[in-house]
């Protein structure tokens, strides 16, 4: 039976966890919503104790992050998924990129990047088999360090994939100052329903990717009614338990063979030609063509969540 184990217990057993495994990785697909195949997967962090049994990250990661101790657990998760690659190339099995979560905490701590870079060299795994996500809340009060860290991650070639897009207050200035090459947006900004305000504002935020360029991937997706909207309003990527709760090595490995996969594509702009720079001169064709296109979805998602209302 599990029992949540105290702050002390957690310090007591940290290095074993890190040294035995204790401390290991489950992958959560990333699906192409229109063909079913599989695009990529982040690695997600676990503990499971012999003792106690399994630890919540809600649980351990607060106590990692108090007691200076999560570079360590991610620098252990990130080694984990260079052998997982290493392991499918020497197999002969194309990987998928798999996308490793990189903490606030990882962000101010000097010469991180160096390390994970160390460790992909090590294991000798192309840079376009491992994404870096940051989540929005990293940047808040530190906007120049993260600026200079994506920097750092781009000159080393990695993708830079920006999570829980949506939860914070000040996602647009996030967007704006940081060049990240990947949007994951939070679903959890719907509440469980689809359309309404929440519906409306997401849908002008996927246009608005879709001008920067940007991929789109929604997060959190539990039903199909979620994935089938986001589809429709153009963000065929998804996460979530509708495809696959987080898995195994194994169960992973079988899932990609099952789906297939495919890479990630960029975002079509809206008109190749238009430079999306002018967009803050109220008077150019850019702002006249982005506000006719971002309002006619807004309209379009109004209409559509009164014809629901009035089906209902």
């Amino acid at each position: 039976m599990n029992r949540v184990m105290t702050e002390q217990e957690l310090l007591d057993s940290f290095e074993d966890a890190v040294k035995d495994g204790h401390i290991y990785v489950l992958y959560q697909p990333k699906i192409n919503h229109s063909t079913g195949r599989m695009i990529g997967a982040e690695a997600l962090m676990r503990w499971s104790n012999p003792e106690y049994g399994m630890q919540y990250p809600s649980d351990f990661i607060p106590v990692l992050e108090k007691n200076d101790l999560i570079y360590r657990a991610d620098l252990a998760v990130f080694e984990s998924v260079c052998r997982f690659q290493r392991g499918c190339l020497d197999n002969g099995i194309k990987p998928v990129p798999i996308s490793v979560n990189m903490s606030r905490y990882d962000i101010y701590r000097k010469k991180y990047v160096e390390k994970i870079e160390e460790l992909r060299i090590k294991y000798d795994i192309p840079v376009k088999y491992i994404h870096v996500e940051i989540t929005e809340t990293s940047a808040i009060g530190g906007m120049e360090l993260v600026s200079g860290v994506l920097k750092q991650l781009h000159e080393y070639g990695y993708i830079v994939e920006m999570d829980d897009f949506g939860s914070g207050y000040s996602s647009l200035n996030v967007l704006k100052d940081l060049s990240v090459d990947v949007i994951k947006l939070d679903m959890r900004f719907l509440s469980g329903n689809i359309g309404g305000r929440g519906g409306t504002i997401i849908s002008a935020i996927v246009q608005m990717a879709k001008w920067l360029g940007t991929p789109i991937i929604a997060e959190g997706v539990e039903t199909m009614e979620q994935a089938d909207y986001m589809k429709s309003i153009g963000c065929k990527y998804i996460q979530g338990y509708l495809y696959s709760k987080p898995v195994s090595e194994k169960e992973f490995l079988e899932k990609m063979q099952q789906l297939g996969h495919e890479p990630m594509t960029p975002a079509m702009a809206l008109i190749t030609a238009i430079d999306a720079g002018k967009f803050w001169d109220p008077s150019s064709m850019e702002t006249l063509i982005f506000n006719n296109f971002v309002g006619g979805a807004v309209i379009f998602s109004y209409q559509k969540g009164k014809q629901c209302a009035h089906a209902a």
